[in-house]
């Protein structure tokens, strides 16, 4: 048996257009089952510029429609579909109620206008949505959105200079809009929305602390040309993880190896109406994964240095961990109290919930202050980490390599501080990497910087010929002195004993506690006065040692 090829015409006059909802409606509402506009396989439907509304009734296509300037109308309180069948719609408007959703069925575009009227999402699933070159987006927002719940993503042809806002998000109420504006060559792109950025792009664990909940995936049609200014979009506070800092945020790419954001990028959240807030980006070349936040989407570089200090140097290249074994290290790192250091990037965030009990020589002997210079010598990042017995520096956990988030892989100095040593940078530029470089300021004098024609070495010589830090530096003004002006010997005695030499002060943490021991004396047995004199000055009371002025 043949099927008649037929076709449904829909003329603009408004009382057939009428009409013909009307049916619709009826039909939807005495049957049990949800109603279907179906355009059979011979069937042809031409739109004109007549309004097709369809409450609680789904629309499949099988056959041809011609939507010509006509409007597609979804509308009631219950979820439908539409299954375009290639149908390039004008004007496709939702008004249905905020627990009713469009369903995809099939890959639509429109292009003229889509139109939210009220708040339900269009679901993708695994299909796509697409604007025509010459397409918008009338009223999205919280609750009315593109879900891209699945593979399916939301797609703009020909986005230029003009730029277009993609009205997406992944759950029901995330509503997670990015704007793009291509200066380069137009292109076709096409985002969704993910869960969660992940420790390696859309892989690894998820991020749970400092970032947006938020994973924006964009595709173009043809790469190269790219020249993207990136807007992301999110609604505040219930996407924000715990410790996200809307001053210290930025929008970074997965690159395919790490996030590839420099703090030099970062900067506060915009809020151009209050609410939601705005992170953007500009210069952007390469499409792919992108997320918004801080310290966990940061490029980065390690390095594993190893340094002594003179001061709690016990010989065969260990020092001595009283400050550890008498529990009077701080759990947050103590630079951030000092005038003298000045952290920059992440730097003075460190804090730990108790100081990492290792056994043997990788007991932890105190808090360093590190620093990454650029080959210019400016300071780029700083950061507090550990020290441990035998001179290595670890990361908060006590054995790994210290992370420096922030920068992208490259050459660059470090330099290292103490609380009440000279320090010292590196003398030369050092690769450094995502995976460790090591660098040993303890076996040559050359590793550490000297300026021309300095008095005195930038390290000082220990036993069993090893080097450290001078120590001695009770006021950490860049030089040890016993005598003259802003002399060592005077803070220890009259700031920090008020002038009783046979003071004590048991069981601190304190600058003036020159050798480490968690005691601060000026005479008697372990006094802090006989190892600045005897030991950093070789008994010369007029000998001074200059820092290195790195």
């Amino acid at each position: 048996m043949k099927h008649r090829t037929s076709t449904l015409n829909l003329p603009k006059h408004p009382m057939k257009t009428s009409l013909f909802t009307l049916a619709l409606v009826l039909v939807a509402s005495q049957m049990l089952a949800q109603a279907t506009l179906l355009i059979g396989s011979n069937a042809t439907l031409n739109l004109g510029d007549a309004t097709l509304q369809l409450t609680e009734a789904n629309f499949v296509n099988e056959g041809a429609v011609q939507a010509n300037i006509g409007t597609l109308v979804f509308s009631g309180e219950e979820s439908v579909s539409l299954a375009s069948g290639g149908t390039v719609w004008y004007h496709i408007l939702t008004e249905m109620g905020l627990d009713a959703d469009l369903n995809l069925l099939d890959d639509a575009e429109v292009s003229n206008l889509f139109t939210f009227n009220g708040d339900n999402n269009v679901l993708l699933g695994d299909h796509h949505f697409t604007f025509g070159e010459n397409a918008s987006c009338a009223g999205p927002g919280e609750y009315r959105f593109f879900s891209t719940n699945g593979t399916g993503r939301v797609r703009k042809r020909n986005l230029g200079a003009t730029g277009f806002t993609f009205p997406i998000g992944n759950d029901w109420d995330d509503y997670s809009p990015i704007t793009i504006v291509e200066n380069g060559i137009p292109d076709l792109f096409a985002v969704r929305c993910l869960d969660h950025p992940g420790e390696a792009g859309a892989n690894g664990n998820p991020i749970t602390e400092k970032v947006v909940d938020v994973l924006w995936d964009i595709a173009d049609g043809s790469s190269g040309g790219n020249d993207l200014t990136l807007m992301a979009t999110w609604i505040w506070p219930h996407q924000e993880l715990p410790g996200f800092d809307h001053e210290k945020c930025g929008l970074a790419r997965w690159n395919g190896s790490a996030w590839d954001m420099t703090f030099a990028q970062m900067g506060p959240a915009s809020f151009p109406n209050g609410y939601p807030n705005d992170k953007s980006r500009t210069g952007v070349t390469s499409t792919g994964l992108f997320a918004v936040g801080g310290k966990p989407v940061n490029d980065y570089v390690k390095i594993i240095p190893k340094v002594l200090l003179q001061g709690a140097y016990a010989g065969g290249g260990l020092m001595n961990n009283s400050l550890k074994n008498l529990n009077l290290l701080p759990l947050d790192e103590p630079y951030s109290n000092s005038t003298v250091f000045v952290h920059k990037g992440f730097g003075g965030e460190e804090e730990v919930p108790a100081i990492p009990n290792n056994p043997g020589n990788d007991g932890i002997v105190d808090w360093l202050f590190l620093e990454l210079r650029s080959p210019t010598n400016s300071v780029l990042l700083t950061r507090s980490a550990f020290l441990q017995k035998d001179g290595d520096v670890v990361d908060l956990d006590g054995s790994s390599p210290v992370t420096f988030h922030g920068v992208n892989p490259g050459n660059y100095y470090f330099a290292v501080r103490h609380r009440n040593h000279l320090g010292v940078r590196s003398a030369g530029l050092l690769p450094l990497i995502r995976t460790e470089t090591t660098h040993d300021f303890t076996q040559n004098l050359n590793q550490a910087y000297k300026p021309s024609g300095h008095p005195n070495e930038a390290l000082a010589s220990l036993a069993g010929s090893y080097y450290g830090l001078w120590g001695g530096n009770a006021n950490f003004n860049g030089n040890v002195r016993y005598s003259g002006p802003s002399n060592d010997q005077n803070q220890l005695l009259n700031t920090c004993l008020s002038g009783n030499k046979g003071g004590v002060q048991a069981n601190v943490y304190s600058s003036c506690d020159l050798n480490l021991n968690g005691t601060v004396r000026f005479s008697g047995p372990s006094n802090d006065q006989n190892l600045l004199l005897n030991t950093v000055l070789s008994g010369d009371k007029g000998k001074v040692i200059l820092g290195t002025g790195y």
